[in-house]
């Protein structure tokens, strides 16, 4: 059965396009973080929910609600522009379930946007950061969007009321049909992203039993092989080479320049699925789930220039994870035999060289009342969402005990609550940008003031 909320879900798992971040860390006490600033009451009458926040260089794009319509803006140290001057329903898909990512391309950014406030996807825009840069570039029936170097891959209407994959170089008369013929009542498009220069996808057959590998580059659309793999597929892109998964464990591999992916793991390691896989220079980090009655998720590390595998440790659940300096960071959580959360969450770093994880703060534990996610990096600091009863509070760590602090309180709502498309955390310009819920302006989008001679270890942030 045809499944938008899938296609859309696959298009967001194309994280691995993304190298995670390995630099040198700072302490807390040389980085002048100091009070909490709203960038701009964007909806003085309400809640502006600032949504998919997207780090671009020196400036970040989101979503936000002026009160009368969903419109794209773009925010930096100097303050917010809105981009986009959309009528009420437009934007973006309004339902949480169907989110519509904002995409990176290397001199523009993509995004979707509902014309006629259904429950479809109409139009690509784009946009170069500027009001009069900002405008639709194909008008389609728009089911998954992937950015390339210079342009991007769309999957949409074929015209004969079939599916169909499109390459478009970016401008307004630049779309061209690839691939047409495909049909949504029978089957399933994942988008895998972008990797070598060509876009891949995988298409599954009924029930899920079996999926097509296709790639395309800007001329046509190839099937590469089909295999059996079942159910939901995802990609990471590992030392040159893409890594494909499925639930039932196994992986396949493609290295660059190759038309034909071989089998690497044949399930049997993972107890399960392979849920998640994220990739660094130097590691490839997998989660397996095992569904065998006990629906844990295990870490693995695969070092691509030894071959060695490691089982890391095992949890109830894996939340955020990325890398930063020589260490993997993550948070986790743990539930009884029965299927009841203890409460709280580990705050871990896993250095290159350990097989152990380390607890980075003892406030973070299970049980406890501190539940951290959303883990994102500058490259000194770390970033994250943490929830507690009653409360979510935005902190920060530079990975010890004494330099991991809360900051200020944010918000944590219906709108925005969502793996897609929050914790609503980005970093760009060396700036954090959150979502902070205030007494006098609502839910808005905030950031951090540095002043010269300010610390964090200031007794009004502390715990």
């Amino acid at each position: 059965m045809f499944s938008l909320l899938r296609l859309f879900r696959g298009s967001r798992l194309t994280v691995w396009s993304l190298p995670l971040l390995f630099l040198s860390p700072i302490a807390l006490s040389t980085f002048n973080l100091f009070n909490p600033v709203l960038v701009k009451d964007i909806n003085p009458a309400g809640d502006a929910f600032p949504i998919f926040l997207t780090p671009a260089g020196d400036v970040v794009y989101f979503y936000a609600d002026t009160g009368e319509a969903k419109q794209l803006f773009v925010a930096n140290q100097q303050g917010v522009t809105q981009l986009t001057s959309l009528a009420g329903g437009t934007g973006h898909i309004d339902h949480v379930d169907h989110p519509a990512p904002i995409q990176m391309a290397d001199c523009a950014i993509y995004f979707l946007v509902d014309a006629n406030d259904d429950w479809g996807v109409d139009q690509v825009w784009r946009t170069d950061g500027t009001p009069a840069g900002t405008k639709p570039i194909m008008l389609n029936d728009i089911r998954g969007l992937s950015a390339a170097a210079e342009g991007f891959y769309a999957l949409a209407g074929d015209g004969n009321g079939y599916w169909g994959v499109w390459y478009s170089d970016g401008s307004e008369a630049g779309a061209k049909l690839l691939q047409g013929g495909f049909d949504s009542m029978t089957t399933s498009i994942i988008v895998l992203g972008v990797f070598d220069g060509h876009f891949y996808f995988a298409m599954t057959k009924p029930m899920g039993r079996t999926f097509d590998l296709w790639r395309a580059d800007t001329n046509s659309a190839t099937l590469l092989v089909s295999t059996t793999l079942r159910g939901w597929v995802h990609g990471a892109v590992y030392q040159n080479t893409l890594y494909i998964a499925d639930r039932s464990g196994e992986i396949w591999r493609l290295p660059a320049g190759s038309d034909t992916p071989v089998m690497w793991q044949d399930g049997s390691r993972f107890y399960g699925s392979v849920s998640r896989m994220y990739a660094t220079d130097e590691r490839l980090y997998l989660i397996g789930l095992d569904i065998s009655g006990q629906y844990t998720q295990t870490l693995w590390r695969y070092d691509g220039a030894s071959g060695n595998f490691e089982e890391i440790a095992t949890y109830t659940e894996i939340r955020g994870v990325t890398g930063m300096g020589d260490s993997l960071y993550y948070t986790a959580e743990q539930y009884t035999e029965e299927g009841v959360r203890l409460g709280g969450s580990y705050f871990l770093r896993l250095p290159l060289t350990a097989t152990t994880p380390i607890s980075v703060s003892p406030v973070f534990t299970t049980p406890g009342d501190l539940i951290a996610e959303g883990l994102k990096t500058d490259g000194n600091l770390l970033y994250m969402q943490v929830s507690k009863p009653g409360a979510s509070e935005l902190w920060v760590s530079d990975g010890s005990a004494s330099g991991t602090r809360r900051v200020t309180n944010t918000v944590q709502s219906y709108e925005n609550w969502g793996s897609a498309t929050c914790p609503c955390i980005a970093v760009a310009g060396g700036e954090a940008y959150f979502d902070r819920q205030d007494p006098d302006t609502g839910v808005e989008l905030w950031t951090l003031e540095r002043e010269e001679g300010k610390s964090l270890y200031l007794p009004h942030l502390a715990r």
